[in-house]
């Protein structure tokens, strides 16, 4: 992509979560409530797979969402994602975006890729495709609310393992995003891979010069979604083949924090990630504790709880601090390893020093949150791991206002 045009794109995103409105057409759902708490707000957008949400749609829901509810002043940070970037190649069928007081929004995406060849707008399965992902929007939601709920009646969580639990930080922003993805070929003609969700949190301390994120990765692959109920499930099977589907096979995720928003050195930019050892073969609770490097406590830590489930997979930390950008790698051991023809779940977190260079007219970008996922077919003949593979990538931009025009 062009660097003007992306850099423009940026702009015209950024910029409309502070003026303007668009329509939105009556093919789009919209609501908004406050079914749980009073200080819980949400607003919600659900399309088709004829007629897809549109990312000026969700600015302008965005714009009307922010007017309505607000936020906490010890932060005046708040980061979004930029929809045309992040979703250019991707139907967007649901939408939410939901807050507390005191919270940064939340956004939830569930996305479809593309297949344009196939003729999916006019299928008889595109009622059952919708339907299914509307659910899992609901879902999406109905999750979060509830999460919000307890949040603002509970006490904070504290752990012997850190000083700071995470959720004491203040919430810039976060995205919750669901996506099926493409048809890819293997030897029997094309099935969709999997389906993988991903659950960021971007938040900032209060007190101290420091920022950081938490992504959880869930990988379902199309062995699994064809095993099961899901309706028109049947896009992720193979059939003549004894593989039933695509099974899991490989993931890499990256927390670039060189970026232009922040004025720290690129060498100076990670002061702490998670995790820092490699995890192999497990399927357990964790506590993370990062390390924030404040010189007048160097000792002091923010962490949280986690989940990690790669039966038969390594976690592998592969990260250089100097590049200020983390790196982990998910791999499997065996092609019949659980976590290969099951889900796979894992976390990565980091934290990195902080200071604004939010200063020229526009939008800055903050956080570039990269993963590369991939799938594969097992060969029958001995000492061949994979017949088929396949792979695809997501990149979020986490983009902040800085000034008017």
């Amino acid at each position: 992509m062009d660097g003007n045009n992306h850099s423009q794109k940026r702009r015209t995103v950024l910029k409309a979560l502070g003026i303007g409105a668009v329509a939105i057409p009556s093919t789009v759902q919209a609501a908004k409530s406050s079914p749980r708490a009073d200080s819980v707000r949400y607003e919600t957008l659900r399309g088709r797979v004829a007629d897809p949400i549109s990312a000026r749609q969700i600015m302008s829901l965005r714009q009307r969402f922010a007017d309505s509810v607000s936020t906490d002043a010890a932060s005046s940070l708040s980061v979004f994602v930029d929809p045309d970037a992040a979703f250019e190649d991707k139907q967007i069928i649901g939408y939410n975006v939901v807050a507390t007081e005191g919270e940064g929004p939340r956004e939830q995406f569930v996305t479809r890729s593309r297949s344009p060849d196939r003729g999916e707008s006019i299928s008889d399965a595109a009622a059952g495709i919708e339907d299914r992902l509307h659910s899992k929007a609901d879902e999406l939601l109905d999750s979060a609310t509830q999460e919000l709920t307890a949040s603002s009646d509970r006490t904070p969580e504290t752990s012997a393992e850190y000083d700071i639990p995470w959720s004491e930080w203040n919430s810039v922003g976060g995205t919750d995003v669901y996506n099926e993805y493409p048809f890819k070929s293997h030897n029997w003609g094309e099935s969709r891979p999997g389906m993988v969700e991903i659950e960021s949190d971007v938040r900032r301390s209060p007190e101290d010069p420091r920022i950081g994120a938490r992504s959880m990765i869930r990988m379902e692959p199309g062995r699994q979604v064809c095993n099961s109920s899901v309706s028109n499930n049947d896009e992720y099977c193979i059939p003549g083949s004894t593989y039933n589907g695509w099974r899991n096979r490989s993931a890499k995720v990256f927390h670039d924090w060189d970026k232009s928003a922040n004025d720290t050195p690129t060498d100076d930019l990670i002061e702490d990630y998670d995790p820092t050892n490699d995890l192999g073969d497990v399927t357990k609770s964790r506590t993370a504790s990062m390390s924030l490097n404040i010189a007048r406590d160097p000792s002091l830590t923010v962490g949280y709880s986690t989940s990690v489930a790669i039966p038969g997979a390594e976690l592998i930390d592969k990260t250089t601090k100097a590049t200020g950008r983390t790196k982990h790698s998910f791999e499997i051991n065996s092609v019949g390893s659980n976590a290969s023809m099951y889900n796979a779940e894992f976390e990565i977190g980091s934290v990195a020093e902080w200071e604004a260079g939010c200063s020229s007219p526009g939008g800055a970008t903050i956080l570039d949150i990269d993963i590369d996922l991939g799938w594969g077919i097992p060969n029958a003949v001995p000492g061949f791991k994979w017949l088929n593979t396949a792979g695809d990538s997501e990149t979020f931009s986490y983009e902040t206002y800085c000034s008017p025009y």
